[in-house]
């Protein structure tokens, strides 16, 4: 077999320095899978074989949001689409830029019952795709490939969403003549700014003294991080970050009000409401019902400059106050070298600031303190960030143990903490962190979960274990599906609760060493123990399902908003778009 068009997209991805692909083997995907002959040379990107669709998917996402690349996963049509469904939603609401290839049964087998046919004249895939991907086509014809596949990787450089390709057998192995062009940067971002819209919203800025920064996961990005601290430093503005963005701005940095919204900080609930705020400047604010504190009056009440980098981001319902579409860096650099203004207010900024960095950061400190009788998961997460190193790339799963490291784990880069918080489906952390590990492999990776996750995706440990991919897999087992548990304390327990199984033995079954610690004597010798593994290793925490979240702001608000219209009347709006 010669040169097809299945080796020109294993190609061309590899010339877009993607280093790995995820899969689950399946025929409709041989084209690409013939690619790796033993007696042949093979494509420079690397095939990385799952357990399940979804969670080559889910590792797709992992290794999308750890390096700033694309997320390729390959499936068969039919039943490895539809799996894979879920995490193409989850990177869809938080904007990850996951690739999805589907091979499909020949076109001259369509309208005859064909197996696995996903095409229109069975149940049509791409109509199914349409809503969780920024494009989706069905190639017909193996010459204009290259041109929708381009198309395709444009949109997700620009979008920063999931894109999808459907394509036949017979498109994939026509031989082809055709070479990729590595689309440039330029072609992938943008730098624009409306510099006299920017002065203007400087000049308001400048008669507040009680300024804050929040900002938002869609403003990830490596350049962004230095840009903030000095913008913090030159004007003594406190940063806060929302949940999902934790580690853009340093959480042991002076101005930090740590993180916002569900699981936030005490100190960022406090200070960003209209008792102690006067402008706040949102920066690819991802607005939900976690990072608005359930639509909280207070927070929606204050002044805003909002600033996005595509207009369709900016959310109608949003309490819209004074709007500027730019690039997140071009928009932060102008602040720092035009923003003279922000210097009026430096005195009484000084002095509010006192004030407000004097609040506690974190509730139920105590709770991370040693106590012989009881192993405590926030014990746990300070454990765990004291031994692990500064640079630790941290995913987290959904469920009570998201709640404790959400608030007691400090994060100090833009791309060292990964949680689907939109739709939060369970078990994502799991196979998403040996993606991150694969696109960040110089940085030890760990994953905090549940026993409850473990159950729905556990099963891509064994990835792990096949590929030596070393990732230290925390398992904090309540025996109960802890967020539920206090909804349904009235309920019939079995609503709610878990066997007790031993995940320690799982683990060992699939190939990972592991550990299973029941006493807070155990935690840091486990833990260090771990450390010392090279591959991956888990380590099993029993811990009660009572522990209390530390997330009283949150229910406070959400608990007084429960009775009230979820949206609140806009107060003002003003949309200012940004020109090249």
């Amino acid at each position: 077999m010669g040169y097809n068009n299945a080796n020109y997209i294993l190609n061309a991805l590899a010339q877009e320095d993607i280093t790995h692909f995820f899969m689950v083997p399946g025929k409709l995907i041989n084209p690409f899978m013939s690619c790796y002959k033993l007696d042949q040379a093979h494509p420079a990107i690397k095939p990385i074989v799952c357990a399940h669709e979804e969670g080559a998917a889910f590792m797709a996402d992992g290794y999308a949001r750890a390096s700033g690349k694309i997320g390729v996963c390959f499936t068969i049509g039919g039943p490895g689409t539809t799996n894979a469904l879920t995490a193409m939603a989850a990177a869809y609401t938080d904007r990850s830029p996951l690739l999805l290839i589907s091979g499909q049964i020949p076109s001259k087998w369509e309208m005859r019952g064909a197996l696995q046919d996903a095409s229109q004249s069975m149940f049509n895939l791409i109509d199914m795709v349409k809503p969780v991907a920024s494009s989706s086509f069905h190639v017909h014809n193996a010459t204009t490939l290259p041109r929708y596949f381009n198309r395709t990787l444009h949109t997700l450089y620009t979008t920063q969403r999931p894109c999808y390709l459907s394509l036949p057998e017979e498109c994939l192995l026509d031989n082809s003549n055709h070479r990729h062009t590595i689309i440039s940067h330029g072609a992938r971002s943008h730098r624009i700014i409306d510099a006299k819209r920017a002065d203007e919203l400087i000049a308001k800025l400048g008669t507040s003294a009680r300024m804050a920064i929040l900002v938002g996961s869609f403003a990830r990005s490596e350049a962004l991080t230095p840009l903030l601290v000095d913008l913090a430093e030159k004007y003594n503005v406190p940063v806060a970050t929302t949940v999902s963005a934790k580690g853009i701005f340093p959480e042991d940095h002076p101005l930090s009000l740590g993180c916002f919204g569900y699981m936030g900080s005490r100190r960022s609930s406090q200070v960003l409401s209209i008792d102690n705020v006067d402008y706040i400047i949102r920066i690819g604010f991802d607005y939900t019902q976690w990072n608005t504190m359930a639509w909280r009056d207070d927070f929606i009440s204050c002044d805003f400059i909002d600033v996005y980098d595509d207009i369709d981001l900016v959310n109608p319902s949003d309490v819209i106050g004074d709007t500027i579409v730019s690039d997140y860096c071009t928009f932060v650099t102008h602040l720092i070298d035009h923003g003279a203004l922000l210097h009026q207010q430096q005195h009484e900024r000084s002095a509010w600031l006192k004030n407000i960095m004097a609040i506690e950061k974190y509730y139920d400190i105590e709770n991370t303190q040693f106590n012989e009788k009881v192993l405590h998961p926030a014990y746990i997460v300070k454990q765990l960030r004291t031994i692990f190193p500064r640079d630790t790339v941290l995913y987290v799963d959904s469920g009570t143990h998201r709640a404790f490291t959400g608030h007691y784990w400090e994060s100090f880069g833009p791309y060292d903490y990964f949680s689907t918080t939109t739709i939060g489906p369970m078990g994502w952390a799991i196979p998403a962190s040996i993606g991150g590990k694969l696109a960040r492999p110089d940085q030890p990776v760990l994953t905090i979960t549940g026993d409850g996750c473990m159950l729905m995706h556990g099963t891509e440990i064994q990835t792990a274990a096949k590929y030596n991919i070393d990732v230290t897999f925390v398992v904090i087992n309540n025996s109960y599906y802890g967020q539920t548990y206090f909804n349904n304390i009235d309920n019939m327990k079995e609503l709610s609760d878990l066997p007790d199984h031993d995940f320690s033995m799982f683990a060992q079954a699939l190939g990972v060493p592991s550990f299973r610690v029941s006493s807070s004597d155990a935690v840091v010798e486990t833990i260090m123990k771990a450390r010392e593994i090279k591959g991956p290793k888990l380590i099993e925490f029993l811990v009660s399902h009572e522990h209390k979240t530390p997330i009283y702001d949150y229910k406070e608000a959400a608990s007084a908003r429960k009775d009230k219209e979820p949206f609140p009347t806009v107060k003002k709006a003003t949309h200012e778009v940004s020109h090249a």
